[in-house]
């Protein structure tokens, strides 16, 4: 649950709102739509490669 949790608490902060209004955007039926935990990870690490790669990216075209 605690990458359940992170996302959930950052787009609560995005949206505005406290970390833990899990009333608003909650882990189970919003962050990761009724699948198993075990799924968030690898779409979790696909996503923090897209972005470390632009930013590698970006500064292999300022080179």
């Amino acid at each position: 649950m605690n990458v359940n949790e992170a996302v959930a608490n950052k787009a609560l902060l995005l949206a505005g709102k406290n970390c833990g209004e899990y009333d608003f955007i909650a882990l189970i039926s919003n962050v990761n739509l009724n699948k198993s935990t075990n799924d968030i990870f690898p779409t979790l690490f696909r996503i923090a490669e897209i972005k470390l790669l632009r930013t590698l990216s970006e500064s292999c075209s300022e080179l």
